[in-house]
């Protein structure tokens, strides 16, 4: 099958279709119910949370643990979290909200799993998100997982997330200063 970019010079189609993900909507109360520092029972002993957004220097480290395309300077401008060992510099579990305040990027190391950090972290960020960010405090946040990743699904769902399944198919163009399309 064609379709009429199919005979406009300098015009590219990308054809797409994502695996079905999960839409998990997460209200105000699920997400500022914690206690909010570390004394109070959010981190296991160790651990602290940065206090800011994760340093640009270790931003080729979140890139290294992702397939999701995200250059250093996108990330740079995106709100975040980390949670470190007591007396170390490197991370060992980050989180990002898109600038929607999708919570759009969650890792933890393999060797501090199980430890709850995902979720603790998660929730820090979008925490933070609310109380930053006025356009965010509507009383929502949100966060798609691929519906065959279960460890994330998990996560949303312990975060107390209600789950709306959505799949996305569509078409992208590459456009290269066509006359048609840019008058």
């Amino acid at each position: 099958p064609t379709s009429p970019a199919d005979f406009i010079p300098g015009i590219k189609v990308h054809r797409f279709s994502q695996p079905p993900y999960v839409k998990y909507l997460l209200p105000r109360e699920v997400i500022c119910h914690q206690p909010r520092d570390k004394e109070e029972g959010n981190l296991p002993p160790g651990f602290h949370f940065s206090d800011g957004c994760i340093p640009r220097e270790k931003l080729g480290l979140v890139r290294s643990r992702t397939v999701i395309p995200r250059s250093e300077e996108t990330l740079a401008k995106l709100r975040s979290c980390a949670v470190y060992r007591d007396g170390s510099e490197e991370p060992v579990a980050w989180a990002f909200l898109g600038t929607d305040g999708t919570l759009a990027t969650l890792h933890v190391e393999e060797e501090v799993r199980g430890l709850g950090l995902a979720g603790v972290v998660g929730r820090e960020v979008m925490r933070r998100g609310i109380e930053e960010d006025m356009s965010l405090n509507d009383g929502w946040m949100h966060s798609n997982a691929a519906e065959d990743n279960l460890a994330s699904r998990r996560v949303m769902e312990k975060l107390g997330g209600r789950n709306r399944p959505f799949s996305a198919q569509g078409d992208a163009m590459n456009v290269d200063s066509h006359p048609l399309i840019l008058a």
